[in-house]
């Protein structure tokens, strides 16, 4: 019997599918999940498939950005802000992703609802790598009230996916989750887009 006051709800989710011999072995985390993010992650659901609502923003450095400049090319955008522990997790791997050769060809920004001061004196104590978008309150809530997402985008402008933060990585040998995140589904979302 569930209690209707507990707002969570989990399920399950693949994180490594392991070939051996005869038999397949599925590793899996279960996700513990409010409400809240279950109703957003249905709402992602909805948008794959369809035109990225158009935008114009801008940068840190000053300059207007549009959604309509950056079709032709496929997209990443990370919806962030400064002390979200997860997006913070996850920066590390993003520059890794986005360093490598093989993405060259993709384009990498980071939206955030929070100003231009903010995201400066946040990105001289820690590197995140991507074209960085600030003042987007509005933008953001088109998409989501919990951070932090990646919003796959291809060179059509369709949304193709649109994932949560990557999962930390569990460590057996310590039996303990680590800082470390796991960007198997990421990666595997950016590879439809290019």
């Amino acid at each position: 019997m569930q209690d209707k006051n507990i707002d969570m709800v989990f399920r399950k989710e693949i994180t490594d599918t392991i070939y051996d011999n005869n038999k397949i072995i599925y590793r899996y985390i279960l996700k513990g999940e409010s409400k809240a993010v279950t109703k957003n992650t249905n709402q992602y659901e909805i948008m794959i498939g369809t035109k990225l609502p158009s935008f114009s923003l801008k940068s840190i450095d000053g300059n207007v950005v549009t959604s309509d400049e950056l079709l032709g090319k496929p997209l990443v955008i990370n919806m962030w802000f400064t002390t979200c522990a997860p997006c913070i997790a996850e920066m590390p791997e993003l520059n890794k992703i986005k360093a490598d050769a093989l993405n060259k060809e993709v384009q990498f920004f980071a939206v955030t609802y929070e100003n231009n001061e903010k995201v400066t004196q946040f990105l001289e104590k820690k590197t995140f790598d991507f074209t960085h978008l600030v003042d987007a309150k509005d933008y953001c809530e088109t998409f989501t009230n919990q951070f932090p997402i990646n919003i796959f985008v291809n060179r059509n402008g369709i949304i193709t996916d649109i994932k949560g933060g990557m999962p930390l990585i569990y460590d057996s040998k310590l039996k303990k989750i680590t800082d470390k995140v796991n960007p198997k589904n990421f990666i595997k979302a950016l590879e439809e887009i290019k």
